[in-house]
């Protein structure tokens, strides 16, 4: 049982530089819990809330959701980026906010923005632009 939401806990969401700071809004909190009980399966938090400095020393951008607590890069277990990507795309917060496929790292960032924005890194090279095309209806995408 987590401490704010059936399945996570707000340590998951500390900031990786171990200063001890947690940002993390109820929106993200919900969408994931929503995407959780979808899988059935956990979901690995590789990347919650970020100090400005830790968010400059992993390469972060300097507007990034995370440093508002507004996003999280995540692993779900037994599950491709793809797969993920597909899932997440079930759940309206992340369907109408950013997705970021990681397919190297075998990550997906989520985020609560509010607005689409869809990139993946590949090969170590972002790739900007996303087909918004070859999300279905039915929550399938084609290959990235």
């Amino acid at each position: 049982m987590g401490d704010l939401s059936a399945n996570f806990d707000r340590d998951e969401f500390s900031c990786g530089c171990n200063c001890g700071k947690v940002v993390v809004r109820l929106p993200l909190i919900a969408a994931l819990q929503e995407l959780r009980d979808l899988v059935k399966v956990p979901i690995v938090i590789t990347s919650g809330y970020r100090c400005t400095a830790f968010n400059r020393q992993v390469g972060g951008v300097s507007n990034s959701y995370h440093i508002s607590g507004q996003a999280a890069d995540i692993h779900i277990k037994y599950m491709l980026v793809k797969n993920m990507y597909e899932a997440a795309l079930k759940v309206d917060i992340f369907r109408n906010g950013g997705l970021g496929l990681y397919m190297d790292r075998k990550f997906l960032h989520v985020d609560c923005r509010n607005g689409k924005a869809r990139w993946a890194e590949m090969g170590g090279k972002r790739v900007k632009y996303f087909d918004f095309s070859k999300e279905k209806e039915d929550g399938k995408i084609s290959e990235p």
